[in-house]
């Protein structure tokens, strides 16, 4: 069994959830507090299979 962790560009991440859902995959759950490095959103593909949804903030440490 395989984990996919998907990076995106910082910001864009609901976005691609939404793609991703409008796909077939399903909310599992969040972690956007936890750790002050990553935010990342766990989907579900369509066999239940997990993968995450995961942005860095700009190297700078701006946050839009």
């Amino acid at each position: 069994m395989a984990h996919w962790d998907l990076t995106v560009p910082w910001g864009s991440r609901a976005t691609e959830v939404e793609r991703l859902i409008g796909l077939g995959a399903t909310h599992q759950w969040d972690v956007l507090e936890e750790f002050s490095h990553v935010q990342w959103t766990t989907l579900a593909d369509p066999e239940g299979n997990l993968f995450c949804v995961a942005e860095h903030p700009p190297a700078d440490g701006q946050r839009s």
